[in-house]
């Protein structure tokens, strides 16, 4: 069962994981760690991990996955990180400049 000492020790390391270095091993601390209890026993702990995630998962350009992380973590706690981080995200990704086209 997490801790919420475990969960702020993991959201340390993600924060202070650099753009490139570092996320690697904070995403697959994280990931293990989400593995290693089920979302239905703590799911407002769940959602903070998978929106860090999430985080993540944008800082290395993987842009769909980390909406997909965004739209678990609304699902398990609506009025938690999730929903806004996945407001924004889906706001930039609808985001069109047509001068872009053709300078």
């Amino acid at each position: 069962m997490p801790t919420t000492q475990n969960i702020q020790e993991i959201i340390e390391i993600i924060r202070s994981a650099g753009i490139y270095e570092g996320a690697d091993a904070a995403l697959r601390l994280t990931v293990s760690f989400l593995a290693s209890f089920p979302a239905q026993s703590a799911p407002a702990e769940h959602a903070v991990l998978l929106a860090q995630k999430g985080k993540l998962l944008w800082r290395l350009g993987q842009r769909g996955e980390a909406i997909s992380a965004y739209e678990q973590s609304a699902r398990l706690d609506p009025d938690g990180p999730g929903t806004p981080l996945l407001e924004h995200s889906r706001a930039i990704m609808d985001f069109f400049n047509p001068d872009l086209l053709n300078p």
